[in-house]
């Protein structure tokens, strides 16, 4: 006999989006949020071997220029996955110190993007909707962006479709849209029936 059971995963839809004046100076603006939270971090843990936190990175830079170009949840999602990314350096740092053959050499702390360069634009799912429209008398779903990035890109996720987050990752003369949303799957679970003994 077979019992059916459910589970929530998260998937990612993936969409191919032209680059725009918009989205290269938004993704520019992201790089100078992240280089300067980079330089708060490695300046302290010179200065006096202090991690600066999550949180003491926004006290810190919320009124930074660099910092008030960019939607609010923007640029809490990008110090917040810089901080991870040094959280994963120092986990790899005691890995190798205990067992350095497992490296190919030291590991290296996150370094500084290019000063001209373009960096991964994150969305909170505040930030996100899918919409359905109509278009030429068909109805068709759109994810939505907030204002000042001024994108709205066709999807085939619906308006019920669970939203955990998306980022605009720069891919050349492209940028890679990456849908992150929460999906319950069926699983099937085999159990066995005993029978009883009767006496």
């Amino acid at each position: 006999m077979k019992e059916k059971m459910s589970r929530k995963v998260w998937r990612t839809e993936e969409i191919w989006v032209k680059d725009s004046i918009t989205l290269k100076q938004l993704a520019h603006k992201v790089k100078n949020l992240y280089n300067q939270a980079n330089y708060i971090i490695k300046y302290q843990l010179r200065k006096s071997k202090y991690f600066t936190k999550e949180f003491e990175l926004m006290n810190i830079l919320r009124y930074h220029p660099t910092y008030t170009a960019l939607p609010g949840h923007t640029a809490q999602r990008t110090i917040k996955f810089l901080c991870l990314a040094w959280k994963g350096y120092f986990r790899s740092l005691e890995e190798w110190k205990k067992e350095p053959e497992k490296f190919n050499g030291k590991p290296c702390p996150p370094r500084y993007k290019k000063k001209e360069g373009l960096a991964i634009i994150y969305f909170t799912n505040s930030q996100v909707k899918i919409k359905e429209e109509k278009e030429q008398e068909k109805e068709k779903f759109f994810i939505s962006f907030p204002k000042r990035v001024g994108l709205k890109i066709v999807t085939r996720l619906s308006p019920s479709t669970k939203v955990k987050f998306a980022r605009l990752i720069p891919m050349g003369t492209k940028f890679k849209l990456e849908i992150v949303y929460e999906k319950e799957v069926e699983e099937q679970k085999k159990t066995t029936c005993r029978k009883s003994s009767s006496s």
